[in-house]
């Protein structure tokens, strides 16, 4: 319990404490990088735009879908490590979880 004076009153008042809410660790997926942060994780990973690319022209989705994506990763504003697209290009040049994660968490401190 903590107690405070009323300023007006001169009463001293009983206030309770506060829960203290839980500290939660911040992952890759609660940090969308802006577009200098997503290319510095894409060129410390030793890749190129082009190679997202390429990974995207192999993906099994329509040309449409196709052209979509690499209109996204062009265009983009933000990147978000949970878009469905970031998994699915991981997979095709063969990126770990772990390591994808580790690049987007240096990348997103980057200012």
């Amino acid at each position: 319990m903590r107690y405070e004076t009323n300023v007006l009153t001169g009463e001293t008042i009983e206030l309770p404490d506060l829960p203290v809410p839980p500290v939660t660790k911040l992952t890759a997926t609660d940090l969308p990088l802006n577009r200098f942060q997503f290319e510095a994780l894409v060129i410390a990973m030793g890749l190129s735009m082009d190679d997202l690319e390429k990974a995207i022209a192999t993906l099994p989705v329509s040309d449409f879908d196709k052209a979509v994506a690499v209109s996204r990763l062009r265009n983009a504003t933000t990147y978000n490590r949970d878009h469905p697209l970031v998994e699915q290009v991981r997979k095709k040049l063969g990126l770990s979880v772990k390591d994808i994660d580790a690049a987007w968490m240096q990348a997103a401190a980057l200012s």
